[in-house]
Parts: C-alpha cells; sequence; structure tokens
C-alpha cells in the first residue's frame, strides 16, 4: 500500500491570517480533524483536535568503543 492510495487529495486549507474560530467552523462543517493551514502558497502548519504532546528527542550518545575492541584481532 502506498501513501497515495490512503491519502485525501481535495484537501481543504486555511490562512494563517483567519480568525480560528473560522478555522474551527470549517473542521465541524465537513467532519474534519485536521486543516492545513497555509500562508500564501506554503503550508505553514496543521490544526488538529487531537491532543499534541511535547515530541520526544532521540539523541545521539558518542561513546568510545570499548577498550577490548581497540586491542581484538580479526573480525568483530
Amino acid at each position: 500500500m502506498r501513501v497515495q492510495d490512503v491519502m485525501t487529495e481535495d484537501v481543504q486549507t486555511i490562512s494563517s491570517t483567519n480568525a480560528a474560530e473560522d478555522a474551527w467552523a470549517l473542521k465541524r462543517r465537513h467532519g474534519f480533524h485536521h486543516v492545513v493551514v497555509t500562508r500564501g502558497s506554503r503550508v505553514v502548519g496543521v490544526l488538529s483536535d487531537r491532543p499534541v504532546t511535547a515530541a520526544r528527542r532521540w539523541t545521539l550518545k558518542h561513546r568510545t568503543p570499548h577498550r577490548k575492541r581497540h586491542t581484538a584481532t580479526g573480525v568483530w
């Protein structure tokens, strides 16, 4: 299955300069869970009725390899 098989093609957008009440009315009128917010022709956000939690950031911890690996011979 590809994204194009499950995506919505007729996307309703609202300008970032519109009132928030207009965006909520658009969502209610069409039964949307999300509305794409634009500034000009550029997408700048998504308005959602789902709670958004802080994204968990995964950081790569740079560690030196174990000392035995430096002295090991052969493939490890």
